[in-house]
């Protein structure tokens, strides 16, 4: 298959949805953009960006845009890339056994721990391995916030909300919502997005 592929090392550029207009126009059966984003806002604009005739392969650059990475289905990928050279990126193995990439959709329920630094977090790695125990069409991932000033974890949640298409958990069945209750009784699992934050963050905040 043909794949187009666009770098921008410098930002998420004004003219994006531009260029991939463009490059579908060119015939390819892929188009993959793959852009520098140094907040979770930034990496949100590339949700949407999907359509057309091409395939379509988004990547958030950086720490804060693993999410992109985390959550290929939701940001309208057809595929993701693992790998461990620079930040943001994840190895295979993780991807899929621990985020389980190859199974989640767009329908997926998204959970997640939001906070800075976020690397160190054993969250995901327990929640994951919870939610697929008890079957749940779910998965949970860390979110950077506060790569700048602007990222508090409080607003990631509204802007998760902003750019989403629906209210994650919203679409949960009563089966899957009392597993997720049970397994949140044992300390398992978390609330939505749940925003746990760093005592510099929460420093900062109050200054």
């Amino acid at each position: 298959r043909r794949v187009i592929s666009d770098h921008d090392f410098a930002g998420v550029p004004d003219d994006l949805a531009d260029r991939l207009r463009l490059m579908r126009a060119e015939g390819a059966d892929v188009v993959k953009v793959a852009v520098q984003t140094p907040t979770v806002r930034e990496a949100l604009r590339l949700r949407g960006l999907a359509g057309g005739d091409a395939a379509t392969v988004v990547i958030g650059m950086g720490a804060a845009g693993q999410v992109t990475r985390l959550l290929p289905a939701h940001f309208g990928s057809c595929w993701t890339y693992g790998g461990d050279a620079a930040p943001g990126q994840v190895p295979v193995r993780v991807l899929r056994e621990r985020y389980r990439v190859h199974a989640t959709t767009a329908a997926t329920t998204v959970y997640g721990v939001a906070g800075s630094p976020i690397a160190h977090s054993a969250s995901p790695a327990m929640h994951n391995a919870a939610l697929q125990a008890a079957g749940l069409d779910a998965v949970y991932v860390p979110v950077l916030a506060a790569a700048a000033k602007s990222d508090k974890a409080a607003q990631v949640i509204d802007w998760f909300a902003k750019y989403d298409d629906v209210r994650r958990g919203a679409q949960m069945s009563d089966a899957e919502r009392e597993r997720s209750r049970q397994l949140m009784t044992q300390g398992m699992a978390a609330n939505i997005f749940q925003s746990k934050t760093s005592a510099q963050d929460k420093a900062a905040a109050n200054s």
